[in-house]
């Protein structure tokens, strides 16, 4: 899926810079990348993943306290 149109940088490449350069912010996607540095419409996008990604690397299982 194409995340930044003004740039052409897809999701796989957002999560490829996420998961193998362990980018956490917005501001090294788009140094990494590009994405989102021309109108930013895509930025609610790329914040998305990253929230998505760091919830699997800080919570690989999910705790049930009772």
């Amino acid at each position: 899926m194409l995340v930044c149109q003004c740039n052409g940088i897809t999701e796989k490449e957002i999560v490829n810079v996420i998961k193998k350069k362990g980018a956490t912010r917005l501001e090294q996607i788009q140094e990494l990348t590009g994405a989102g540095t021309s109108c930013g419409r895509c930025i609610p996008v790329i914040e998305d993943l990253l929230d998505q990604h760091r919830n699997k690397t800080e919570n690989p299982q999910l705790k049930i306290d009772f």
